[in-house]
C-alpha cells in the first residue's frame, strides 16, 4: 500500500465541523464510487490529525501509541498530532504505507475528500510500468511571454469552460471542437517539448484531478470555475492550468463518450499506457458527433490578448525587479563558468514549483529571499 498527505484549505463559507468522523464517513463513501478502474480509497489505510488527535483506521496493525477508541470498532486514536503526519507524501507507519490527513476543525470536507483522492490516484498511477511523465525541466524553456500563445491558452480555457457548462451534448460536443482547433493551431508553433510537457502534465494532473473531483461529488461547474481562475494568474505559473484543463478533457469525455457497453475510454487509456492520451480522445468524439466548432466574437478575442499582454508585462517587470534586487546584493558570491563548447549544467534534485525563470536563461529559487 502507498500514501499521500493532504493538508485540507479552510473554508470560510462552511461552518465548523467538531466530529472527524463526519470527514472519515465521507471518505468511505466516496470510496464506494469507482471513477477509475480498479482504484478505490479504502485500499489505504488512513490517519486523520483533527487539531487535537490522530484517529486511525484500515490499519492491520497499529503501533503502540494508538488506542482503540471505545464505541468504535477498527478506529485507533493516538493524543496529539502522530510525529508521522508531517507532510510527507508518503508515509510508513509501523510498515504500512498510511494515507495521512491534517484536517482542523474548519475543513471543507468536499475539498479535503478531492485533495486526498487526488494524491491518492497520483500514487495508483506511479505504480504502472508505462505512463506520462512531464519533464519539469521543459516548462523553463517554455515559452511564457508569447502573447499570442498565452492568448490561445486563455481562449482554451474558456471554450473548455463553456463545454462543461453547456446544457446540451451538442453545445458542449461544439465548443469542446472550439478548443480543439485552437489547440491544433497553437501547438503548431510551439517545440515537440513544450508539446510533450502539456500532455504529459494532463494525463498526469489533469485525469488525477478528474477522479478527485468525481469522487468528492464536484460538479462540472466546479472545473468551469476554476478554468476561468486559471485566467488570473501569473503568466509563469501555467504548469497548474493543466490540472484543470486536463481535468475538464476527461469530465468532456465522461458526458460525450460512448456508453457501456461501448468499450470505456478510461479503459482504453488503461489498455495503452503511455500512448493514447484524453486530448486525441475527445477529437475522436467530436469527429464522430461531426461537430462544427463555436466561435468567439471578436471582442472576446481581443480581450484575451489584452490578458495576455498584461501578464507577460507584469512577468517582465518582476523578473527585471528580482535581477536587479540580486545584482545588487553585497557579500559572497560563487560564479561557475561553463567553458566553451562544454554541455551546460543541469539542476538536479531541485524544488519545480518554486524555481523562477529570468530572461537570458538565468534561474532564481526565491521562496527564502528576503529584503535587508
Amino acid at each position: 500500500m502507498l500514501a499521500c498527505t493532504v493538508l485540507a484549505r479552510p473554508a470560510a463559507e462552511q461552518a465548523p465541523q467538531a466530529d472527524i468522523f463526519a470527514l472519515l464517513r465521507t471518505v468511505d463513501e466516496g470510496a464506494a464510487k469507482q471513477a477509475w478502474p480498479g482504484f478505490r480509497l479504502s485500499d489505504w489505510p488512513l490517519a486523520v490529525f483533527d487539531g487535537t488527535r490522530t484517529p486511525l483506521v484500515r490499519h492491520p496493525a497499529p503501533p503502540p501509541e494508538f488506542k482503540p477508541l471505545d464505541g468504535r470498532p477498527g478506529v485507533f486514536v493516538a493524543a496529539g498530532r502522530h510525529p508521522a503526519i508531517a507532510g510527507d507524501p508518503v508515509v510508513d507507519l509501523a510498515g504500512t504505507k498510511t494515507v495521512t490527513i491534517v484536517a482542523t476543525p474548519e475543513f471543507n470536507r468536499e475539498h479535503v475528500l478531492a485533495e486526498c483522492a487526488e494524491e491518492m490516484f497520483h500514487v495508483f498511477w506511479a505504480q504502472r510500468p508505462r505512463n506520462f511523465r512531464p519533464n519539469e525541466m521543459a516548462r523553463y524553456a517554455y515559452p511564457m511571454k508569447d502573447v499570442r500563445n498565452r492568448q490561445r491558452v486563455l481562449a482554451e480555457n474558456e471554450a473548455l469552460a463553456r463545454a462543461l457548462e453547456a446544457p446540451a451534448a451538442a453545445q458542449a460536443a461544439s465548443w469542446a471542437a472550439t478548443m480543439l482547433e485552437v489547440r491544433r493551431e497553437r501547438q503548431a508553433r510551439l517545440t515537440p517539448d513544450d508539446r510533450a510537457f502539456e500532455t504529459a502534465m494532463e494525463m498526469m494532473e489533469g485525469i488525477a484531478n478528474a477522479v478527485a473531483r468525481t469522487i468528492a461529488g464536484l460538479k462540472p461547474s466546479e472545473t468551469a470555475r476554476r478554468l476561468r481562475l486559471q485566467m488570473q494568474r501569473a503568466a509563469e505559473e501555467l504548469r497548474w492550468r493543466y490540472y484543470d484543463s486536463g481535468a475538464a478533457i476527461c469530465l468532456l469525455l465522461d458526458r460525450l463518450a460512448a456508453p457501456p457497453p461501448a468499450r470505456d475510454w478510461k479503459s482504453r487509456i488503461d489498455a495503452e499506457p503511455g500512448q493514447t492520451t484524453t486530448v486525441a480522445l475527445l477529437a475522436e468524439v467530436v469527429t464522430r458527433a461531426a461537430a462544427r466548432p463555436a466561435a468567439f466574437t471578436a471582442a472576446e478575442l481581443a480581450g484575451f490578448e489584452r490578458r495576455a499582454a498584461a501578464a507577460i508585462a507584469d512577468l517582465s517587470a518582476r523578473q527585471a525587479e528580482l535581477r536587479e534586487d540580486l545584482r545588487s546584493r553585497a557579500g559572497v558570491r560563487v560564479v561557475v563558468d561553463v567553458a566553451p563548447g562544454r554541455d551546460p549544467l543541469r539542476v538536479t534534485r531541485f524544488d519545480p514549483l518554486n524555481l523562477f525563470v529570468l530572461d537570458g536563461g538565468e534561474v532564481v529559487h526565491p521562496r527564502y529571499l528576503v529584503r535587508t
